[in-house]
Order: structure tokens, then sequence, then C-alpha cells
């Protein structure tokens, strides 16, 4: 039944679902995983379903009235029992259809709102983990350097090619305490990560994956009329 119903709200209303943007597959997993678990999310659904049952119903006759009238004349006790049917005026029914298809519009775009909150707030905690992973894929790529370039200043000091020079040894103890910080900092970000996803706190996550820049963003002229067509608070206002 809610197939039906949902292929016929599509096909009278013409709801399209908004086009979502993910930097890779994994950021895509994590939204949909995100959504299937999201308390908010899926009373929000269920309200959209049940404004989108009521359609047939509001475009249908009403239910047969049977009636028991007792009526008392003079001294004898006479009933009545009738049977009708009442018929709304000319185009009621249809206007109570598109009624209630507006107000199933209005709350899809209320689901859509919701959806876009939900995926706004993993995409921020993946987008800082993955910094942070970044941060320390650099940091360890300095020490493979300067480990490199200690062990070559090693050599030739072992051979009397070139004097004992603390500068590097330094460095290195500098560049791990700086990786040794960011590390400090995982388990808080997953942690995040993981509450935006509705999983347990303690779940551990990879690092992510390698993710290229988003699409550059349209001219303001473009981006204003995208914002009126596809946002769906202005949507929901208008329906």
């Amino acid at each position: 039944m809610h197939a039906l119903l949902l292929i016929l709200s599509f096909a009278v209303t013409e709801v399209n679902p908004p086009t979502l943007y993910a930097a890779n597959d994994e950021l895509r997993l994590y939204m949909i995983e995100a959504g299937t678990r999201s308390p908010a999310l899926q009373v929000r659904h269920s309200e959209w379903q049940a404004v989108l049952e009521r359609i047939p119903q509001a475009t249908s006759l009403d239910d047969p009235m049977f009636t028991l009238g007792y009526f008392l004349q003079s001294e004898v006790n006479n009933y009545r029992v009738a049977l009708g049917q009442r018929f709304p005026w000319f185009g009621t029914l249809r206007t109570r259809g598109e009624r209630s298809a507006r107000e199933a519009d209005g709350a899809l775009q209320r689901f859509y709102d919701e959806r876009n909150r939900v995926f706004a707030e993993v995409k921020k905690a993946y987008f800082e983990y993955a910094f942070l992973g970044e941060s320390i894929r650099v940091t360890e790529e300095q020490l493979d350097v300067l480990g490199y370039m200690k062990d070559i200043v090693e050599s030739k000091y072992s051979v009397g090619m070139a004097r004992e020079d603390l500068r590097i040894a330094m460095e290195i103890t500098q560049v791990t305490d700086r990786r040794d910080g960011f590390l400090q900092f995982r388990p808080a970000l997953t942690a995040r990560l993981n509450q935006a996803m509705g999983a347990a706190m303690d779940v551990e996550r990879p690092w992510p994956q390698p993710a290229g820049f988003p699409p550059a963003l349209p001219s303001w002229d473009a981006l204003e009329g995208q914002l009126i067509a596809a946002n769906p608070d202005l949507k929901r206002l208008d329906y």
C-alpha cells in the first residue's frame, strides 16, 4: 500500500529528491548509515507517510450514514430508520485532494530538511577526521625524510667527513611531538563521527579515503536561483 501511495504522490505532485554530493563512496555509505539510524529522520518519514495516506481518503465520498431516530407521537412509539449518503458540491473532492497533496509536499520537504541536517553533521565530522589523518600522514613523511638525513650525517660523522650536528635530532623530536599530539585527537574525532552517524561511540573508524576537491561554487546569481528552487525549507513554505 505504501509503495502504491508513493508512486501516486510522485505522479501527482512531481516531487523529485534533491541531488546529493559525496566526495567518495565511503562518505556516501556513512551518510546513508546515518540516515537509516536517525530517530528524527524516521519521525519525519512517518509524518510524510501519514499525510500521504490521507490523499485517497480526501478524494473519496463520505461513509454512508445509518441513522436511527426515535420519535414520540402522542402515546404511540414510532421508529424511523433512514440510510443517507452525503454528496459534496462540485469540485470539493478535487480541492480536498489538491490540499492533501500540498500537505504531503510540505511534509516531504520537512523530511528533506532534516535529512540535509543529518548529512551535514556527518560531512563536517568526516572531513575533520580526514584533515587529522592527512596531518598525521604529512608529519610521518617528514619523519621519514629527517631519519634518512640523520643516517647520512651519522655515516659521514663515523668516518670523519662531518662534524656532529644536533639540529636534525632536535627537528625529529619536534616533529615526533607534533605527530603524537595529532594522534591524541583521533579518539575524540572518531567519537564525533560515530555520534553523527548514530553509531556506538567506541566503534573504530579507518582513516578516510582520499577525496578530491568539490566542484567550484557557481556565481551568486546562479546560487541564489538554486537556493530558491531547491531549499527544502523555502519550498515547504511555498506549499
